[in-house]
C-alpha cells in the first residue's frame, strides 16, 4: 500500500488514516501494535467474530467522500470505521438546503424551524444569503452575525432550532457521526493515532449517548453532544468566505472526553482489558510536547536542572524492560520520560502522532539524550485504586529473601484464604506453594503462639494473616534499599525505568513514598498468585 499526502482541508488526518491502515493491512492480529490490536479485538467481540490471533486483517484507506475513512476487514466480515484526530473535532458539513431535504423525510421538522435553520446558516437576516454587501469602517459587512450574535438576536428562532435538534437528536447524530449522506457509512468510530486512539461502535453510541434523556440548552447550539453551526459567515465577504456560505457544519468537541467515559464504564470479558493511566499519561504528554512553555516544565527545570525546555519532550515507555530482581522482561515502574533533542522535533512527525511521541518513534527524530531520574509514573486520574507493584510468589520471595528470614511462611500467611467460605481452598494453595501443613502451623504456633488446628482454622488464619502483613510491611520500613526496589524500582530497574516522581490527581510530585497496604492479588481460586502493595 502506497503512502502518499493527500490534499484537502487536513491533510495530516487524511495521512493518519493511511497510516492506520497501512499498520494493520495483511498483518495477524497478534502482529499488531498493541493499541491496535486492542481495537481490533474490539470490533471482534462487537461483531461476535471468533478468533484466535492468528487472524489476518486487511485494511485500505477509502476513497471519495464516505463516512468511513478506512475499512477493516477480518474472516470476511467487513467493517467501515470513522477515523478522527486532534481537538475540536469536525465531524459532518453540508449544503443547508441539503440537510433540509434530508430532514424532510427523516425527521419531524417544520417549515418553521427549516426557516430558522435557513437564518441561522446564511447569517445575514434573509433565508437565502442575498442581503447586498455593505461593510463598515472596519472592513464587516453590516448585517452579517455569528453563532452567539444569533443567539442574542433571535433567541425564539434559537430555541425552536434546539428543540428540534433535541427531538430528532438520534437521525441526526448517527448521519452525522456514522452514517453521512448514505454512502460508505462508517460502524466505529476511532480517535486517534497508531500508537494510541479510543473508539466506539456506533450501536455502543447509541447505547451510552444518544439514548439518555436530554433537555435542549438554552444557550449552546447543541444537538446531544455536537454542536452546530454556520461553517463560515463572512463576516468580512473574503472570496474564499463567499464560497464556504451555506453549509452547516457539527463539531465534537468533548469527543475525547466521551470516549474516554465510555472506555471507563465498560468491562468487556476479552484481551481488550482496561487501560488505567494510560489516557491520562497520553494527554499529559500531548499538552507538555506541544507546548514546552507550559507551566509544568518548570517543575522539571527545578528539579532535573536545566534551564531552558526548548527541545525537551515526554516520551512514553513501550514494552516491558529488564528487571533484575525477576531476572527477565516485566513491566517497568515508569510510564514516561524526559528526553532532549539537539533541535526542534519535526512538526509533520508530531501532528501525525498527535504531539504524542513513544519509544517506536525515537529512531525518527534525530540525536537525543535522555534526561537522567526524569523517569514519571502516571495514575488514572481520581484513582486510589492503582497498585504500587504487583509480585509473583517468585519475584516476592527474591525481593525479601535477603531481608527476611522464613519468608516462605509470611508469603504463605498472606496467600491463604481466611474466611469460612474459601478456606476449602487452601489444600491446592499449600500443595502449589510447596508448603507442608504441619510444618506452616507449627511456625506459627512456635514463633507467635497461635493454636492453628489445620489449615482450615480460618480464624487463626485471619490473624497469621494480619501478622504476616504487618511483618512484610516492618521489613519494607526497616530497609530502605528494599524500600526503594519497592516504590521506585530503582536498584532493579536501568534509568529511566525507574521513577523519581508521579503525576496523580493532574499534578506532578517526587514524594514516590506513600501510605500504603499489602494484599493478596486476584486470581487465587484459579491458582494464580501474586502479592500487591496499593495506596493506603
Amino acid at each position: 500500500m502506497k503512502i502518499s499526502r493527500v490534499v484537502g482541508s487536513n491533510p495530516h488526518g487524511f495521512r493518519n488514516e493511511e497510516l492506520l491502515a497501512y499498520e494493520m493491512n495483511e498483518k495477524r492480529i497478534t502482529q499488531l501494535p498493541t493499541n491496535l490490536k486492542k481495537f481490533v479485538e474490539y470490533i471482534c467481540y462487537q461483531e461476535k467474530i471468533q478468533i484466535n490471533g492468528n487472524e489476518i486483517v486487511y485494511s485500505e484507506k477509502v476513497k471519495g467522500q464516505a463516512k468511513e475513512d478506512i475499512f477493516i476487514k477480518i474472516n470476511n466480515h467487513r467493517v467501515g470505521v470513522s477515523v478522527k484526530m486532534g481537538s475540536g473535532n469536525s465531524v459532518h458539513q453540508e449544503k443547508v438546503e441539503s440537510f433540509i431535504k434530508w430532514a424532510s423525510s427523516n425527521t419531524d421538522i417544520t417549515n418553521q424551524e427549516k426557516d430558522d435553520l435557513r437564518l441561522m446558516i446564511w447569517a445575514d437576516g434573509t433565508l437565502d444569503g442575498s442581503a447586498p454587501v455593505i461593510k463598515n469602517q472596519e472592513g464587516y459587512v453590516i448585517g452579517r452575525f455569528g453563532t452567539r450574535d444569533f443567539i442574542s438576536k433571535y433567541p425564539v428562532n434559537f430555541q425552536r432550532l434546539n428543540n428540534f435538534f433535541n427531538r430528532n437528536k438520534k437521525a441526526i447524530i448517527l448521519r452525522a457521526l456514522f452514517d453521512g449522506k448514505g454512502v460508505g457509512p462508517a460502524e466505529y468510530l476511532y480517535k486517534g493515532t497508531i500508537t494510541s486512539g479510543t473508539w466506539i461502535s456506533k450501536q455502543e453510541y447509541i447505547k451510552y449517548f444518544i439514548e439518555v434523556v436530554t433537555t435542549p440548552s438554552t444557550s449552546r447550539p447543541l444537538c446531544g453532544n455536537l454542536s452546530y453551526q454556520a461553517y463560515n459567515s463572512s463576516l468580512q465577504a473574503t472570496e474564499s468566505g463567499e464560497r464556504k456560505r451555506g453549509d452547516i457544519q457539527f463539531k465534537y468537541g468533548d469527543m475525547a472526553n466521551d470516549l474516554e467515559k465510555y472506555e471507563a464504564k465498560i468491562n468487556i470479558p476479552t484481551n481488550y482489558g482496561t487501560r488505567e493511566g494510560d489516557i491520562e499519561e497520553l494527554n499529559l504528554s500531548k499538552i507538555m510536547n506541544k507546548n514546552q512553555n507550559f507551566p509544568f516544565w518548570s517543575y522539571f527545570k527545578e528539579r532535573l536542572e536545566f534551564t531552558d525546555s526548548t527541545f525537551h519532550y515526554l516520551v512514553k515507555v513501550d514494552g516491558k524492560k529488564y528487571s533484575q530482581n525477576a531476572q527477565k522482561k516485566v513491566s517497568c515502574k515508569s510510564d514516561i520520560y524526559i528526553i532532549e533533542t539537539q533541535s526542534e522535533i519535526d512538526r509533520n512527525l508530531l501532528l501525525q502522532n498527535e504531539y504524542q511521541l513513544s519509544e517506536n518513534l525515537l529512531e525518527k527524530i534525530g540525536p537525543y539524550k535522555i534526561i537522567p531520574c526524569s523517569g514519571i509514573s502516571v495514575k488514572r486520574r481520581n484513582s486510589s485504586s492503582y497498585t504500587i507493584t504487583k509480585m509473583s510468589i517468585a519475584n516476592f520471595r527474591s525481593a525479601f529473601l535477603p531481608y527476611l528470614k522464613n519468608i516462605d511462611y509470611f508469603i504463605a500467611g498472606i496467600v491463604l484464604y481466611s474466611t469460612e467460605r474459601q478456606v476449602h481452598l487452601n489444600k491446592k494453595i499449600a500443595i502449589d506453594l510447596n508448603m507442608k501443613e504441619y510444618n506452616f502451623t507449627n511456625f506459627f504456633k512456635k514463633n507467635f503462639n497461635i493454636q492453628i488446628e489445620s489449615l482450615y482454622d480460618y480464624k487463626s488464619l485471619s490473624i497469621i494473616t494480619t501478622i504476616s502483613k504487618q511483618i512484610i510491611k516492618e521489613t519494607i520500613e526497616d530497609n530502605k534499599t528494599l524500600k526503594e526496589n519497592i516504590f521506585s524500582g530503582k536498584g532493579w530497574f536501568e534509568d529511566p525505568y525507574y521513577i523519581n516522581f508521579v503525576f496523580v490527581n493532574s499534578s506532578f510530585s517526587d514524594d514516590v513514598y506513600i501510605p500504603y497496604h499489602i494484599d493478596n492479588g486476584s486470581g487465587r481460586s484459579k491458582g494464580n498468585y501474586y502479592i500487591t502493595i496499593k495506596p493506603q
